[in-house]
């Protein structure tokens, strides 16, 4: 589903406070250096609204025993903070046009531990969030009093091989597409690609969990209550049956979600480290999505000759053609044939180096197609190897039939999927047993 942003749109993060630091999210990342040294990076994004106050910064940041709780060390003197304002926003929306500010800093320390069997784990906490989260109770808009803890959970500095130990799953930048589009009905999700990197290659699993509170650095840390009709059952107070909650992929960390209500929504996603099927860590990114009207698009058109007319050892060709209501958009075509050889019979275009085109396009004299070059992808929405292409996917397919050919059906499967450039809402046709007779 193409998502272009109403004129009604809601603020994203409303400035309520002049004495808060609205926090919006953030994580730590660990990569180990040598035997027993590590740097590590924190992030928080924050409200960056004139009326919002601008003091985070790092007093301290406890190490703890990942077993005993108890205190190894405690991190003082922290670099930075690295201030800059990333990117957020894609073609339907810019987040300026309705004063969304998000401000990243970027603060980093060297320290040392000993080898220890437990693991350790680091963490830091502040207040507060916005006030005008919908699904938390963080008290009063005008003066919210539920913070965050930030967390990060190391392996045993023993780990390291001479060469490398560890390095925790990496969040990368603030999503690009931070925002949900509201449902027009059960089956209308928006899909968010949550995964993250890991330079080890370890085998990574998501899980959402319940936002942590400030209070505490030991574990268990403190949790942010719910808002009424709200859990981590029903991260978006989904209300009407059949509207599935809020969910990752526990493999792919591909969110799902639903969202009914306009508002603004906080989660935290969890990803555990694997390696050698052993748990060796674990990290928490907390962040806050507006949930906001858009508007849907037609699903992709696929054009097709249904007859051809054709004479005996004569070269006969047919154009396929898959568009989108928008040139930006990312289009796929899942293209089979029981009866017909598809591969054997495909005329390549000329291909040029990020540009291609048809000539005498759909039989017509002189009428030639351009197109961005087409590749193959393998995506998650479809059944195997697809064509992608950016607005438009033509195909052509030349052959001479023999005299045994007249008179013959050939069947195609074709499904086209059309994914969004706001939000990756989604949206297919499918003509199946599509005949072609000659």
């Amino acid at each position: 589903m193409y998502k272009s942003l109403f004129s009604t749109i809601l603020l994203m993060y409303l400035s309520l406070s002049s004495f808060a630091t609205h926090i919006i999210g953030g994580d730590f990342q660990v990569t180990q250096t040598g035997a027993n040294t590590f740097f590590v990076t924190l992030t928080v994004f924050r409200d960056c609204n004139p009326a919002n106050s601008s003091s985070v910064t790092i007093g301290s940041v406890d190490v703890r025993d990942n077993v005993t709780n108890n205190i190894v060390q405690t991190l003082f003197n922290w670099t930075g903070p690295v201030t800059n304002n990333p990117p957020i926003g894609d073609n339907c929306f810019d987040p300026t046009v309705w004063g969304i500010c998000v401000e990243k800093r970027i603060f980093t320390k060297t320290f040392t531990l000993s080898n220890n069997p437990n693991g350790y784990y680091l963490a830091w906490d502040i207040c507060c969030r916005n006030g005008t989260v919908a699904n938390l109770d963080v008290g009063s808009p005008s003066n919210p009093t539920e913070g965050s803890t930030f967390y990060v959970q190391i392996p045993d500095p023993a780990l390291w091989n001479g060469t490398s130990g560890n390095s925790t799953p990496d969040f990368g930048d603030y999503p690009v597409d931070g925002y949900f589009c509201i449902s027009s009905d059960s089956l209308d999700a928006d899909i968010k690609d949550f995964s993250v990197t890991d330079a080890d290659g370890d085998d990574l699993k998501y899980y959402l969990i319940n936002p942590y509170n400030d209070g505490t650095t030991s574990k268990p840390f403190n949790l942010v209550p719910w808002q009424p009709g709200h859990s981590l059952a029903n991260i978006l107070g989904n209300f009407s049956p059949g509207y599935q909650s809020m969910s990752i992929d526990v493999n792919t960390g591909i969110i799902t979600a639903f969202p009914q209500t306009q508002g603004l929504y906080a989660f935290a996603v969890l990803v555990e480290e694997w390696r050698n099927g052993v748990k060796i860590g674990e990290t928490v990114r907390d962040l806050q999505y507006q949930a906001i009207n858009c508007s849907s698009s037609t699903p992709p058109l696929i054009s097709i000759e249904d007859s051809v007319a054709v004479y005996v050892d004569d070269q006969i060709c047919f154009d396929i053609q898959v568009t989108t209501s928008n040139s930006t958009d990312s289009v796929y075509l899942y293209i089979n044939s029981p009866n017909f050889d598809l591969q054997g019979n495909f005329v390549q275009p000329n291909i040029g180096a990020n540009a291609s085109s048809y000539s005498d396009w759909l039989g017509i004299s002189n009428n030639t197609l351009g197109f961005t070059n087409l590749g193959v992808d393998t995506n998650m929405i479809g059944p195997g190897d697809a064509i992608v292409g950016l607005g438009i996917i033509p195909l052509r397919y030349c052959w001479t039939p023999e005299c045994e050919d007249l008179d013959s059906v050939f069947l195609l499967d074709l499904m086209g999927v059309v994914i969004d450039t706001c939000g990756n809402g989604i949206d297919t046709t499918t003509i199946y047993g599509d005949p072609v007779s000659i």
